[in-house]
């Protein structure tokens, strides 16, 4: 049974929710609430403001809550009077889409949060990847180079197919690229200071 809904903005629980998400809450007893279930509960210095969290811990008069993009040590403790309801979909572009809770959900936000594991294994194999230099052995995108001066030194900018996908700072050795380039080009393929 549905007791209400909520639209989310913030950006504590991002993996789960994109801002504008209509999150849809059903009212549960305390005492079916489990680690893992996204609740809806007024935020307790701010009796106004409704906050979405996945509990971390049930006592036996409040929640211990967090986000699924804050920081570990960001725990926050709910009153159960404070709980609107337990998190049982969301509604996006007009598709209604189950938010999963419990051991499932907890696990679920630790893999693809901004600290989770699967983010961190994905950053050690594209590293793995950008060393290996087996992508600029089979790619090899057509790169112009457009050199721009300024009052701090020259700037060559990097073009591919119309898209700046990099910019080169000589006198410096600065390199910044945009991701996938990163794979193909390094520093000693840029032009020296002239």
């Amino acid at each position: 049974m549905t007791a209400g809904f909520r639209f989310y903005t913030g950006s504590s629980m991002r993996t789960t929710f994109r801002s504008g998400d209509c999150v849809i809450f059903e009212y549960v007893q305390p005492g079916r609430l489990r680690p893992g279930d996204v609740v809806v509960f007024r935020a307790v210095p701010d009796p106004g403001i409704d906050s979405v969290h996945r509990i971390v811990r049930v006592g036996k008069e409040s929640l211990d809550v967090t986000g699924d993009d804050s920081p570990s040590h960001s725990i926050e403790s709910v009153p159960f009077e404070k709980v609107l309801g337990r998190v049982v979909s969301l509604e996006r572009n007009g598709r209604r889409l189950p938010v999963v809770g419990g051991i499932p959900g907890s696990m679920w936000a630790k893999v693809v949060s901004r600290g989770g594991g699967l983010r961190r294994l994905m950053g050690v194999l594209y590293g793995l990847l950008r060393r290996s230099g087996i992508v600029r052995f089979l790619w090899r995108p057509r790169i112009e180079t457009l050199k721009i001066a300024t009052d701090q030194g020259s700037v060559v900018r990097l073009v591919s197919s119309g898209r700046t996908i990099g910019k080169w700072c000589p006198e410096r050795e600065i390199l910044v690229l945009r991701k996938p380039w990163d794979l193909v080009v390094s520093a000693r393929d840029c032009p020296p200071q002239s």
